[in-house]
């Protein structure tokens, strides 16, 4: 069976979009499992990304230096980015997985008809062996370039609604569900919760030392119940404390781990936070960040951050000040859901007109 073919992207400026989504919450123990034997999807091997539609590039007005993307021909929503080996990226959508080969000039689209267990694919992330996982509502899938291999709870994941993927330095995938978060090695896995009760996981991040960190609201009424910053203690979630005077107040959303050990956050009102040694700093509008609801965060290796925004494009921090990035400056939209950090140094993009990439000096 083929996978189906996305619509011919065309090279054009740069992209955006946005989406926020809310994430039920009920009881769940903590504990660890013995791997069962996971169930092979039922439908036929997936041939892995043939050829498909040529990316080719149109007329359009000069971009700024660094700009390329890709614009779609229908809408599309993308929720998170991977990238592959030869720094291909992945997108999970709403419509499945696509996944580019740049050098090519091609792209696939990997659905339902060809073994996924859901088109809605919530988060995305590349193992070491190169294998694809993808995070949906109905459980946790992976690809190994001809099969998909899907777990849920009856494997040991602590709910089918998985939100969050992240692999940390040693190869263990940690997963963030609906009610909790949980790590897998390859053949274990491990429930973690808050002491007072589940959290339903927004977002994971590992340090480069491999500390664990992850957003997430609580479920049983405790202090985090808004949108609270936590670190793996142990085998259990223990919330971060930080100096603001009004803690109560304040809410994470998606977070990253800069190179200087830094964690970066979303706010759940427009702002950004750098919390650094218990020190919390907080950036918003008035300070050059982009105005409006910031959808997603990156770091990439020079210590740069960028952030996407629900309507009004992208923005990036040089550590001294915010310079905002709209359609006036060749953005395919100003609607932008998903940012990623490449290998090489450069930042892509997420939004429902397709990708759009940065790399400094090309």
């Amino acid at each position: 069976m083929k996978p189906q073919r996305f619509p011919k992207y065309v090279l054009l400026s740069i992209l955006p979009l946005i989406f926020l989504s809310s994430i039920a919450c009920s009881g769940v123990e903590v504990g660890i499992v013995d791997t069962p034997t996971p169930t092979a999807a039922a439908s036929e091997p997936t041939p892995h990304a043939t050829a498909a539609d040529e990316v080719t590039e149109t007329a359009v007005p000069a971009l700024p230096s660094g700009w390329t993307s890709y614009a779609s021909e229908n809408p599309l929503l993308v929720f998170d980015l991977a990238f592959d080996a030869e720094r291909n990226p992945w997108a999970a959508t709403d419509n499945g997985i696509v996944a580019w080969n740049l050098a090519g000039g091609e792209h696939t689209t990997l659905t339902t008809d060809d073994g996924l267990i859901d088109n809605q694919v919530r988060a995305i992330s590349i193992a070491p062996d190169g294998a694809v996982w993808a995070g949906t509502d109905f459980g946790l899938a992976r690809f190994d370039g001809e099969t998909w291999t899907t777990y849920d709870v009856h494997s040991g994941l602590g709910d089918n609604q998985v939100t969050a993927l992240a692999f940390a330095p040693d190869g263990t995938l940690w997963i963030g569900t609906r009610k909790n978060l949980v790590s897998y090695t390859g053949d274990r896995w491990a429930i973690h919760t808050h002491a007072a009760g589940d959290v339903a996981i927004t977002a994971v991040a590992i340090g480069a030392d491999g500390t664990v960190w992850a957003t997430g609201r609580g479920c049983s009424g405790h202090s985090a119940s808004i949108g609270g910053l936590y670190r793996l203690a142990g085998e259990s979630l223990s919330p971060v404390t930080h100096d603001s005077p009004t803690p109560a107040a304040v809410s994470f959303a998606q977070v990253v781990v800069a190179p200087d050990g830094a964690v970066w956050a979303t706010g759940g009102s427009g702002e950004v936070y750098r919390l650094r040694d218990g020190h919390l700093t907080t950036y918003t509008a008035e300070d050059g960040l982009v105005s409006g609801i910031v959808s997603d965060i990156a770091v990439t290796a020079d210590g740069s951050v960028w952030v996407s925004s629900a309507d009004n494009g992208v923005c990036r921090f040089d550590g001294t000040s915010w310079t905002t990035y709209t359609t006036a400056d060749g953005l395919i939209s100003n609607q932008v859901h998903s940012v990623a950090a490449a290998s090489d140094g450069s930042v892509w993009f997420g939004a429902h007109s397709g990708l759009s990439r940065y790399a400094p000096g090309e």
